[in-house]
């Protein structure tokens, strides 16, 4: 009896040695699975549009509307600007920001800069010049109250997409390259209003 009784312990012990390791396996397995959907993120030298809708067919961002399109620029692997654009005035902002997975967390710091165009009515400039407006532009610097966005990245036909809370959906920009736009901010003197180098 005792024999017989050794042997279905043993059995029992066997089996369930046998049925762990497949689970071990299965979970491993699925570990592989659930790997993360965006490659390594790199931002460097990459500019972002964010609006508020998303071409999903051409993986665009729509931003049809008087201040809601944002310009995101990425100069280097900490630092980056933020240009929240309007038909007449534009607001630049900047700050730091770090990579976590899929997450980007946007600190911003420091001072912003409004570039205001002002508008003047001049009737008397229609018979002479044919036009009845003058525009002067100003620069206003002021405080930037410190917040954090995150975006949390995702893929779209094979391009790396974004979507937050406070600027919406965000793709790769089009607008010219980065040097380009980094040496306009540079020209009007943007990036020194802000306090960054």
């Amino acid at each position: 009896m005792k024999t017989s009784l050794i042997l279905v312990v043993t059995i029992l012990l066997l089996s369930a040695c046998h049925q762990s390791q497949p689970a071990e396996e299965s979970s491993a397995s699925t570990a592989n699975k659930r790997s993360p959907i965006t490659p390594p993120l790199h931002l460097a030298g990459q500019s972002y549009t964010f609006g508020p809708q998303m071409d999903t067919t051409n993986c665009k961002v729509i931003s049809a509307c008087d201040c809601c399109e944002t310009q995101v620029l990425f100069p280097n692997d900490h630092e980056f600007v933020a240009i929240f654009l309007c038909l007449q005035d534009n607001t630049y902002a900047h700050g730091t920001y770090r990579i976590e997975g899929d997450k980007v967390y946007l600190s911003f710091e420091g001072k912003k800069v409004d570039d205001i165009t002002d508008f003047v009515m001049h009737g008397d400039t229609l018979a002479t010049h044919g036009d009845t407006t003058l525009t002067t532009e100003r620069y206003e610097t002021a405080d930037m109250p410190h917040s954090i966005d995150t975006l949390t990245a995702f893929m779209c036909r094979g391009v790396v997409g974004f979507k937050s809370p406070n600027i919406d959906y965000g793709t790769p920009d089009s607008m010219g390259s980065i040097e380009a736009i980094m040496g306009g901010l540079r020209a009007d003197s943007i990036l020194l209003r802000m306090g960054m180098k």
